[in-house]
């Protein structure tokens, strides 16, 4: 029997609307049990919440850790609060964004267009459904029920896969960076030093600066000064930045790096050092913000000079001596920054000589050519630094600090010479001959990698030649060879002789770091030779050579010791406690002179004494006008020149008229100018006693007549002992001796 086609779709759909209405009327009752459900667990969960004692309310630990880590990166309340507020309102933003989408989603776009539904049709539960899973981030299993199989339109509504909106707080995080004062690790900073060092530091500004520095005898003058120092280097310093910001842009025009830019996928197939400049736009605003700052800190000046200082100092002659004291401070500053601007115009014409590559048309083989001598070149300046590297610190006898785990890793020998049963002599020839072979394999093994290197350069070299002469190849043996190929060989020769030139100006800065080496292996071989010195003495006084291979090997290890000490750095805990230690020091030495207070090793002890400065003084000058022997230099002029000329007057006659020994008089009588000092009183302290009595001690061993002195007791002391021999005791048992005869 034949039936109307239309009929048939009515009927099909209206079949398929009464298996809808039954899914939303189940789905409407499963939600009224659910409901019910949750309102009954709620009463439970209240009830015993109630029975529960509430908990201590710590705040938001989310938003406390957050806090931390800004703090961390150095912003301050300000800026915190500021990142906060944008953050949260980037959040309620996309949070209205949601609500207002999500509910007009219409679930006819989401199934085939003969499942859509009637206008008719309710859909408050499914939009419920979909505003309740938009708005949890974790997703809910479907609660199903026997014999019931879910529409084709519920499958896709809570199956909605939402992308995760992207967080803004890194780019306000970059621009909050930008608007903080920038900083430099050469930029002095004279707020943190201490009142000597920043007194030695003028002081060596200006020759007339000395004059200067005695003017500033109280606090508040130093502190005007130092403040006067600070913003007048911040002043220079952002005029540094905007005269870099100021080449930058020209390099910029110059190069056309605005007008004609590069593609990003040739800028990451080549390689580039700087694969992105600053634009106009970021630019402008970057200076723009500098100058900002600069007139800021003019403005800081001006009004600080505008401030009352002391009539004993003249403001000119403060700005002159100051602006030469900051100028000399940001030597290294002005280097730094001069470094920076031809590294960024190598960057600019590396950028054009590309462009120009590109701009020939070249082929693709031409194409892989250039990228692989280019990457080559790249790499064999690499390696020469690595080179030029290991050849300073072999120079400098500055080893990496990761070759002295050698010295305590390698051998169990260190622990087998503390036995007490291996002679002494023996422990001290073979911990030497340890510690010879350790420094001689670190050497080795640092020969081992500078021949490597060199091994790797020879090959970069060798790829860089193939390419060429495949380049040369590819012209099929043309004579003269075609003007194309001449230019874009010429053009990857361009970039390649201006990467060497840029690598030369880095290798240059790396090097620079070993330019305090020799002063530190100065400052250790004057203590070793010292050392040395004092050892070879001693060795004399006890008529034992130091001649002999053992004792010199002895005099290099301490040499090779003293060096590796002074140019290995600290551990870091070692290095805070030595901090820690010298600033004790200095502040126990800021606090002795401010209360006038004098430190002496006491008498018959091994235990010092604090007095009052006017005490020792005061006992001083009554021992001297008791005795009447001593005399007080008020005239402020050393006479020990004097006493040199008059020893000088009356012996040199008599060593010309040969009545004199000359070996004598080198050895014992010749006084030395370079060593002399004045014969001088000193007192200790006696705490034992009553009232602290001062004990009187004259020290003229340096003085210029000790050597006569010493002379003549050479030539009377004997006859002096056969006239007093009857009388004169040596020891106490001599004396017992002497009762008993």
């Amino acid at each position: 029997m034949s039936s109307n086609p239309d009929d048939n779709e009515n009927n099909k759909n209206v079949q398929r609307n009464d298996t809808q209405g039954i899914i939303v009327s189940v789905q409407s009752a499963s939600n009224r049990e659910l409901g019910i459900k949750n309102s009954q667990s709620g009463e439970k969960s209240s009830k015993h919440e109630t029975k529960k004692k509430k908990n201590k309310c710590r705040g938001n630990r989310k938003l406390q850790r957050y806090k931390a880590k800004l703090r961390k990166r150095g912003f301050n309340n300000e800026a915190i609060t500021s990142l906060i507020n944008n953050y949260n309102q980037v959040n309620q933003d996309q949070n209205v964004v949601h609500e207002s989408t999500i509910p007009s989603i219409s679930t006819e776009l989401l199934v085939p267009i003969d499942n859509q539904r009637t206008n008719n049709q309710p859909e408050t539960s499914d939009n419920g459904n979909i505003q309740e899973n938009a708005r949890t981030t974790k997703r809910k299993r479907a609660t199903k029920s026997n014999n019931i199989t879910e529409s084709l339109s519920q499958i896709s509504i809570s199956n909605i896969v939402r992308k995760r909106p992207r967080s803004r707080t890194m780019d306000n995080i970059q621009e909050q960076q930008e608007l903080n004062e920038t900083t430099s690790d050469w930029k002095p900073k004279y707020l943190k030093l201490s009142d000597r060092i920043f007194k030695q530091m003028l002081s060596k500004s200006l020759s007339d600066a000395d004059k200067f520095v005695q003017l500033l005898d109280t606090s508040e003058k130093l502190k005007y000064v130092r403040t006067y120092a600070h913003l007048l280097n911040n002043v220079f310093y952002l005029k540094l930045e905007e005269s870099f910001w100021e080449h930058y842009k020209q390099v910029c025009i110059s190069e056309s790096i605005w007008s004609s830019p590069m593609l990003k996928n040739i800028a990451k197939e080549s390689n580039l050092f700087r694969f992105k400049f600053k634009t106009q736009v970021q630019l402008e605003k970057h200076y723009q913000l500098i100058q900002k700052r600069l007139r800021t800190a003019e403005n800081n000046l001006n009004q600080y000079k505008q401030q009352p200082i002391h009539e004993s100092i003249d403001i000119n002659t403060l700005s002159t001596i100051m602006t030469a004291f900051v100028r000399q401070g940001q030597h290294k500053l002005c280097a730094e920054f001069e470094r920076k601007k031809l590294i960024l115009q190598f960057d600019a014409i590396d950028h054009r000589l590309i462009k120009t590559f590109y701009n020939l048309n070249p082929t693709d083989d031409q194409i892989r050519s250039a990228k692989i001598i280019w990457q080559a070149a790249q790499s064999k300046l690499h390696a020469e630094e690595q080179l030029a590297i290991l050849k300073q610190r072999i120079y400098t006898k500055r080893l990496p600090s990761s070759l002295n785990i050698l010295d305590h890793s390698i051998d169990n020998v260190e622990h087998l010479l503390k036995q007490s049963i291996i002679n002494r002599d023996k422990s001290a020839t073979l911990s030497f001959r340890r510690l010879k072979t350790i420094a001689q394999f670190k050497y080795d093994i640092m020969t081992l990698e500078m021949t490597t290197v060199e091994e790797i350069i020879r090959s970069h070299v060798n790829i860089i030649a193939d390419e060429k002469k495949k380049l040369i190849d590819s012209a099929g043996g043309q004579v003269p060879i075609p003007k194309l190929l001449v230019q874009i060989m010429n053009a990857i020769a361009a970039r390649q002789s201006n990467m060497v030139q840029r690598s030369q100006c880095i290798l240059k800065k790396k090097l620079s770091v070993f330019d305090d080496a020799p002063m530190t292996i100065n400052m250790a071989g004057a203590v070793g030779a010292n050392i040395v010195q004092s050892f070879k003495t001693g060795l004399t006084n006890n008529c034992i050579s130091y001649s002999d291979q053992r004792t010199k090997d002895f005099f290099t290890a301490v040499e090779n010791l003293l060096r590796r000490l002074y140019t290995t750095p600290l551990p870091s805990k070692l290095l805070a406690r030595t901090q820690y230690e010298s600033r004790l020091i200095r502040n126990t030495r800021h606090h002795i002179k401010k209360s006038n207070i004098i430190i002496r090793p006491t008498d018959k002890s091994k235990v010092l004494h604090l007095g009052s400065v006017h005490d020792y003084h005061r006992k001083a000058l009554q021992y001297m006008s008791e005795t009447n022997a001593y005399n007080e230099i008020t005239s402020g002029i050393n006479p020990c020149q004097n006493h040199l000329q008059m020893v000088l007057t009356l012996i040199d006659p008599m060593l010309k008229n040969k009545d004199i020994n000359l070996q004598l008089w080198k050895q014992y009588m010749r006084p030395n100018a370079a060593t002399i000092e004045l014969a001088h009183l000193y007192f200790i302290p006696k705490p034992h006693k009553i009232g602290t009595p001062l004990r009187p001690i004259v020290s003229s061993i340096k003085a210029a007549a000790t050597g006569v002195s010493h002379f003549l007791d050479i030539l009377l002391r004997p006859m002096f002992n056969q006239v007093t021999k009857a009388t004169t005791f040596i020891n106490g048992i001599d004396f017992v001796r002497q009762i008993e005869n």
